[in-house]
This record gives C-alpha cells, structure tokens and sequence, in this order.
C-alpha cells in the first residue's frame, strides 16, 4: 500500500539508515535515490543498504535538484501511495499508522496527506480537519505555522495524483530554496486537496547542510515569489 521515497545527496546514509530500519516491518519498499553521488558515496551507502531486500538503492546520471530528485523517486515506487522523506528527517511506525487511518476515512486520491508536527520546533495542529484547496490557500498565507507547512516537503501523496501534476513541469528551472512550495502552488491549483493529519508528526533536523539552508540567501526573492503565488489560491 505505501513506499517511502528517500530522495538524497551529500552523505546522509547515518541519518535515513535509522529510518528504514524503525519502518521495514510496516512499508512495502523503500526507495533511496542519489543525485549524482561520487562514486565512494554511492558504494558505501550501497554496500550498507544492499543488506535490506526492501531497499532500492538508485543513482542519477547527472545534478537533478531537489526537485527533480524527489519526482524521480516517486516515479520508481509502485505503491499506489508514497510517504516522501527529506534524508535528514525521520519518523516512525506511528506516522505510518497515523496516515492509514486517515486514508481510510477520506478516501480521496488527491489528498496531500501533511504533518501535523515537525519537531522540536514546529507544530500545525491548530489545522486539524482544515481542507487546503485552490479556493482556500491562500488566505492562510499570512499565518507563520502555514507558511512553514507549505515548505516541509514531507508529506504522503498519492503517486498518480502527485506524478500527473508535477512531472509536466520537469524541464523547468526551479531555485533549490522553494522546490516545495513551487510543488504545492500548483497541486493546489491543479486540483490536490491538503489535509494536516493528527498522529503524523515527524523529526525536522535544521542544520547548517541542509538544502533550504545552503540556497535561501542565494535566491533571496524567490521563497517570496512563491509565497505570493499560494496566496493567489483564494
């Protein structure tokens, strides 16, 4: 029923191992894709994860982007759903659990399935049983927990739902800062409905290497950009 797709680069098996490890009795497969390893990154990871019959460990042939990388990774899972995963976050059984039950009780193939907490800093629990849609984004765009919600990344989407919006879009050139909410704006406005899910609360690690961090003050204007453009969605 749900893969989990792990897009990464740089060296981050220490972090995401833990993952597939709590996990591997309660997902179908996982999904590691490197963007454009070196070669001793890659083989290492490899030698590591070949181990787990569950995991396919894959590699790009060349730079993809934040972007690119997780549309890709999404492409290679075969469950119907995908819990996406940044490297340098984790959760548990219990997220799983959590998106489960609600699956069950919505029913809806383009529900964007969204955290209800990213600890330790982070909580959206004041959006339980709050539908996010193209009629509705918008206004909350002025609320600093939703701004922050729109930019996570790890959510569980329906791989059909996700893949038909987004892959038309491959080709475009998207800053590495705000390849998230560059993603919601237009599942958003391409139909994809939001819903923040009680029980789904994940680990956000904020760290001087990660991707948000390393390009915000390359790309000053673009994260505002796409703020502006979610709060069109009313």
């Amino acid at each position: 029923m749900i893969s989990v797709a792990i897009p990464t680069h740089q060296d981050r098996i220490k972090w995401y191992i833990h993952i597939i490890k709590k996990l591997y009795d309660v997902v179908d497969e996982f999904i590691v894709l490197e963007d454009n390893p070196p070669d001793l990154i890659f083989n290492n990871a490899d030698e590591v994860l070949k181990q787990y019959p569950k995991v396919r460990h894959l590699r790009t042939k060349e730079h993809y982007g934040p972007f690119k990388n997780k549309l890709q990774t999404v492409l290679y899972c075969k469950s119907e759903y995908v819990a996406i995963l940044d490297s340098d976050n984790e959760f548990g059984v219990k997220y799983i659990e959590a998106f489960k039950k609600a699956a069950l009780q919505t029913m809806k193939g383009n529900s964007i399935y969204c955290p209800v907490k990213a600890l330790p800093r982070f909580d959206f629990s004041k959006y339980k049983g709050q539908i996010f849609i193209n009629g509705n984004a918008g206004h909350f765009m002025e609320d600093g927990p939703f701004q922050v919600l729109m930019n996570t990344g790890n959510y569980v989407v329906r791989k059909k739902t996700y893949l038909n919006i987004l892959n038309p879009l491959w080709d475009e050139k998207i800053p590495h800062c705000c390849d998230v909410i560059y993603a919601n704006y237009h599942l958003l406005k391409a139909g994809a409905t939001m819903c923040v899910v009680d029980g789904m609360k994940y680990g956000h690690l904020d760290h001087p290497g990660s991707t948000y961090r390393q390009n915000v003050e390359k790309e000053p204007n673009e994260t505002l950009k796409w703020q502006n453009m979610v709060r069109t969605l009313k």
